[in-house]
């Protein structure tokens, strides 16, 4: 039976290797042969197994024979290399003999070759069966596999000699390329004269070894923090540095997690102690001894009993202790002592601690106080409440701004026929506002539990004051006295006017139940002494705050009213809408004496003035009729009305149906109006036989939704003009003009 053995082939032609590789099967075994044609694919074949022998060319186009001799000399391998030539090179064949080659032979010399390694590979055969040889193989594989990064330095040059396989893996470059580099190319801020000066005590034999702190920088710029031990060691007549690093990066990153951690328990807001499975305490953090006001050395060592009553259910530490030694979490109400005698419910979570055998050694609490917990459940309700008003009110919105639409449409023409009846006309003109006062209230709501967008516009401040302080004046009871000054002299705010009507609104009721027997309330608007800005003040001359009272107004949730009487959200959304402004709120309060609340807004200079009065509503001429389609009779008969007293003939139906069964009738046709939320798709439908029949059309569309429940019905709103609803007569009237002076435009 042939003896088998394990080859490792270095040469650019396959054709060669297979001519001795042939040869050999004459005399062997092959149990494995391998090829590789340059320096990396060499060092990783190599490193991947044992070898028998090696053979290789002496000269390939990327490698040859002696950097194939120097990277087996610096492995510490004692593998037989053959080296075989094109020709007869006596220098080369002495230098690969010098550097440890079993023999040099020429291409044609294949007998001579295969007598070289039958009598190599016996010697081999009989080291191979001694303890220490075989002791020294398993030692090479031990660091060629070692996490920790190898180097061999050439003490002259500096160069790498050899890397085991974690300087590849951990720095990104090939073996090739660490050959040709120096420490000074991987360690950060390192030169090539620091390191001599740091090597020459082990070069010069003054020290057996030095450590040394480094940063490796990856092919990828990647940093290792490592700890390094270098020694001189000698090899065949040369001198050679070994170099083993140790990477710190993840030790490091470990402890730095652990340090972070014990920030976050040491700064939570959780009270956390640590017992031993016999109830010990071993560990609180600082916020347990602030919940308690037991001190360190009141509570390191002793049993929980000292922070912990027994519950009304006295079986429940034995189900805490049953739960969590069994290796799950527990959490329930528990009760802690406190200090002074006292007792904290508390929201108690405990699991379970193990020991790297897994094995569970520790019990972890984490207490909540329960006051803030329960707190937190009421606000969640009030919040939760919010949120189903805010859905009510997206669904019924459509419905109650087509009532609004038609109230205050009504009341605009009754106003306009009655304009010499002053007092009737003044009665109309407040049932308008009271309809547009109406529409804030949801899209108010709506606007501060959505964030909807809505149009910013440039208002009059002394016309928005006064327009609030005559509603509230209706409803006011009469034992408080409403005293209005308005001195802005015209000046202009951007805003939502209908959120500004909401601020006021919102500030003035809070005024009033303020002063339950009655009282002063003053409102009023002015210029600021800068004049760059207009304040808008209300006061009242009721019962006052305390200042702890005063520094929390504005916090969600936050109220002084029974329950019942208050969610704790009007000043958290009066803030929240003058923000949104750019604008600011102060408060003053007396306890006893009064409130006042004062709205600072930036005031719009003139040029913006000029530019908001050119784009003002204005009447435009209609040689054809308004198609206006809407399935709330209301607002159909409403918005007809308007029209005809502006001098617009309407048509008016119920829905697309309707409309299309009149369509070749309809005659010419100007502008359309058409709510945008029909049954069936209908205001879609509507829209495109209105546009096939009159082309470039103008149509407006109307909806009495907001923003998001549109999309939720999936209707696109993007590159269309809308008016919100309810709809009056000066935003209709603007939305037409400004439809018609878009299509005059592309009509050009």
């Amino acid at each position: 039976m042939l003896p088998s053995v394990s080859v490792l082939f270095v040469e650019d032609s396959g054709v060669e290797k297979n001519r001795i590789l042939e040869a050999l099967k004459k005399h062997f075994t092959i149990e494995i042969h391998a090829l590789a044609a340059t320096t990396d694919e060499f060092h990783e074949l190599l490193t991947g197994r044992h070898w028998d022998m090696v053979v290789t060319e002496e000269y390939l186009s990327k490698t040859d024979a002696f950097e194939i001799l120097d990277i087996i000399n610096a492995s510490g391998r004692e593998i037989p290399v053959f080296v075989f030539s094109a020709y007869s090179d006596v220098r080369g064949a002495v230098e690969c003999v010098r550097r440890g080659a079993a023999d040099f032979r020429t291409k044609d010399d294949i007998i001579g070759l295969m007598d070289s390694v039958k009598t190599l590979l016996s010697r081999k055969k009989v080291l191979k069966e001694n303890a220490e040889e075989y002791e020294k193989e398993l030692l090479i594989d031990i660091i060629e596999e070692s996490r920790d990064f190898i180097f061999l330095i050439d003490e002259k040059t500096l160069k790498f000699r050899y890397v085991n396989r974690a300087v590849i893996e951990k720095t990104g470059y090939s073996f090739g390329e660490l050959r040709n580099m120096t420490p000074v190319d991987l360690v950060r801020n390192l030169s090539a004269e620091v390191l001599r000066e740091r090597l020459s005590g082990v070069a010069d034999g003054e020290q057996d070894r030095i450590v040394l702190f480094t940063e490796i920088i990856s092919k990828t710029g990647e940093i290792h923090q490592s700890e390094a031990t270098v020694q001189l060691v000698y090899r065949k007549n040369e001198s050679l540095f070994y170099a083993r690093l140790e990477d710190l990066s993840e030790k490091i990153r470990t402890h730095e997690n652990a340090m972070r951690m014990m920030q976050v328990v040491e700064y939570s807001t959780s009270g956390i102690f640590v017992t031993e499975k016999d109830g010990t305490i071993t560990y609180a953090n600082p916020k347990l001894h602030r919940q308690t006001g037991f001190s360190e050395k009141d509570i390191i060592g002793s049993n929980i009993n000292v922070i912990k009553s027994v519950l009304d259910d006295s079986g429940e530490y034995e189900r805490i202790w049953s739960t969590v030694l069994s290796g799950r979490r527990w959490a329930g109400r528990t009760k802690s002592k406190t200090r002074d005698g006292g007792e904290i419910e508390v929201l108690s979570f405990v699991s379970p601690i193990r020991n790297s055998k897994g094995e569970i050694t520790n019990l972890a609490f984490f207490d909540e106080d329960a006051t803030l917990a329960n707190e937190m459940k009421m606000q969640l309700i009030h919040a939760q409440k919010m949120e189903t008003l805010g859905e009510l009110a997206g669904g019924i919105a459509h419905d109650f701004n087509n009532v609004l639409t038609a109230v205050g449409g009504f009341a605009g023409v009754i106003s306009r026929k009655l304009k010499d009846r002053k007092d009737v006309s003044y009665l109309a003109d407040k049932l308008v506002e009271l309809a547009e006062s109406g529409r804030s209230l949801t899209q108010g709501l709506l606007g501060y539990s959505r964030k909807q967008e809505q149009e910013f516009r440039i208002i009059d401040a002394d016309r928005t004051v006064r327009k609030v302080t005559d509603i509230i004046s209706l409803v006011f009871p009469e034992d408080i006295v409403i005293d209005v000054e308005t001195e802005c002299g015209g000046a202009r705010i951007r805003a939502i006017e209908s959120q500004i009507e909401q601020i006021l609104l919102n500030l003035a009721n809070n005024a009033r139940d303020a002063m339950p027997d009655g009282g002063l309330l003053t409102v009023s608007a002015s210029k600021s002494l800068s004049g760059k800005s207009v304040l808008i003040r209300i006061g009242d001359t009721g019962t006052g705050m305390p200042a702890d009272v005063l520094a929390n107004i504005f916090k969600p949730f936050f109220t002084t009213k029974s329950e019942g009487k208050g969610t704790g959200l009007g000043l958290a959304i009066v803030k929240d809408l003058m923000d949104s402004h750019g604008a600011k709120i102060f408060c003053e309060s007396v306890l006893g004496q009064g409130t006042v609340f004062t709205l600072e807004f930036p005031l719009i200079d003139i040029d913006e003035i000029s530019f908001a009065a050119a784009t003002a509503d204005s009447l435009v001429k209609l040689s054809g009729s308004v198609v206006v389609i809407d399935d709330d009779p209301g607002v159909r008969e409403g918005i007809e009305t308007m029209l005809s007293e502006f001098g617009y003939r309407a048509v008016c139906f119920d829905g697309y149906p309707s409309m299309y069964n009149k369509l070749e009738y309809l005659g010419e046709v100007s502008i359309a109006v058409i709510d945008m939320v029909l049954a069936d798709s209908g205001s879609v439908m509507a829209a495109e036989a209105l546009l096939e029949k009159y082309g470039n059309l103008p149509i407006i569309y109307m909806t009495g939704y907001d923003d998001e429940s549109l999309r939720g019905k999936g209707i696109i709103t993007e590159g269309k003009a809308i008016i919100k609803k309810p709809v009056f007569a000066h935003s209709l009237l603007k939305a037409m003009a400004e439809a018609m002076q878009e299509k005059s435009v592309s009509d050009r």
